[in-house]
């Protein structure tokens, strides 16, 4: 198995150059989404987060076998969709930035809802996929394209479809089945929105999951659902105080932190 480099949500933290740095023997680089706009920050110049997105681009261009850079909702509220409408808000000038033809483009052809990472039952995604998703993903693709698709398995042609296919559409916005929900709660959520709490109730059987999208305040932490053996990797851990990210190598699962030594 090769040595996988997960890191959590960016918002503009320039800490993901030193942990490409530290664990530069990494096969593969997989970034877990919402690379703009940062958490609690104002732009003092919106360039600076113009210039902060084509640096995490330009690793992408120029090592592209090796960078998985996955959409989370801020990716798709910064380009436009009115559907994945959040807070905090794109600067107008960022926003611009980025639903230029060329920049949309670009990301879109460049970057994906999910990560397979192969011949494992290991998927990366912002926030998680769910049963309820992959049920709303199935009515999608036979709606949009005509033909029946099997249960959503791991090896499942929805899975398949969702990694390499599925275009950005309302089916990633927050979907809302319960009034009290303004967070991304209940079960019918996308993986761009759902919660880690729900997600371990609706994960598919036997799949381990990778997620960012929700902060976490104590490191890097995993959920386990033992009734359909599913477990959940929470990694949006970039903005404590010593970061954390994960590496996987070996089948193994290791929780990293950028100073080693740090009390």
């Amino acid at each position: 198995m090769n040595k996988y480099t997960i890191i959590g949500d960016l918002h503009c933290r320039e800490v993901w150059k030193q942990i490409v740095e530290k664990e530069s023997d990494s096969d593969k680089f997989i970034f877990l989404g919402d690379y703009l706009p940062p958490r609690d920050f104002e732009y003092d110049d919106p360039t600076d987060a113009e210039g902060f997105l084509y640096e995490v681009l330009d690793f992408k261009d120029q090592n592209s076998d090796k960078v998985i850079l996955l959409r989370g909702n801020h990716c798709t509220q910064m380009l436009g969709y009115y559907w994945a409408e959040c807070w905090p808000k794109v600067h107008p000038g960022v926003a611009a930035y980025c639903q230029t033809n060329d920049v949309k483009n670009w990301f879109l052809n460049n970057t994906q809802w999910v990560y397979h990472i192969p011949y494992t039952n290991i998927i990366c995604s912002h926030a998680g996929i769910s049963t309820v998703f992959l049920k709303n993903v199935e009515k999608y693709l036979v709606s949009h394209k005509g033909s029946q698709y099997d249960d959503g398995t791991i090896d499942g042609e929805i899975v398949i479809d969702l990694i390499n296919t599925i275009e950005p559409c309302e089916l990633f916005g927050f979907t809302d089945d319960n009034p009290y929900d303004t967070n991304g709660e209940s079960k019918c959520q996308p993986c761009t929105w759902i919660r880690p709490y729900t997600l371990i109730d609706y994960s598919p059987e036997g799949l381990i999951q990778v997620v960012g999208h929700t902060p976490v305040t104590k490191g890097i932490f995993h959920l386990d659902n033992k009734e359909n053996n599913s477990s959940i990797w929470c990694c949006d851990a970039l903005g404590l105080e010593n970061p954390q990210y994960l590496v996987i190598e070996n089948g193994e699962f290791k929780i990293c932190k950028i100073h080693d030594n740090h009390t």
